[in-house]
């Protein structure tokens, strides 16, 4: 755990066999809790060639996430996942019509 510039304090749960991050708990200074993230159905996914350069080529991520909050609820299942995956040469060109912003 560790405490935020607010005085409030961040649990982190693990699996220790897996080394695996399960759960992300934060509660203010009173004790209340906050806001809670868990990171379930962990998969080893392989990473392109060139991410792979200072890497075992390998990444473990979670395919579902969830939270709860003060603003409520979400849930992430990931079906597919792909890790730095090359960009399409016209990834970041404007559309004609776009305006450079200051």
């Amino acid at each position: 755990w560790r405490r935020d510039d607010q005085g409030g304090r961040m649990t982190l749960e693990f699996d220790r066999p897996t080394r695996t991050l399960r759960a992300c708990h934060w509660t203010d200074v009173a004790g209340k809790n906050e806001f809670d993230l868990h990171l379930d159905d962990y998969g080893v996914y392989h990473l392109p060639v060139q991410a792979a350069a200072d890497a075992a080529g390998m990444v473990v991520w979670p395919a579902h996430l969830s939270a709860r909050g003060p603003a409520g609820t979400f849930e992430v299942t990931l079906d597919h996942v792909d890790f730095n995956e090359p960009l399409p040469d016209a990834a970041f060109t404007p559309p004609p019509r776009a305006i450079r912003q200051p």
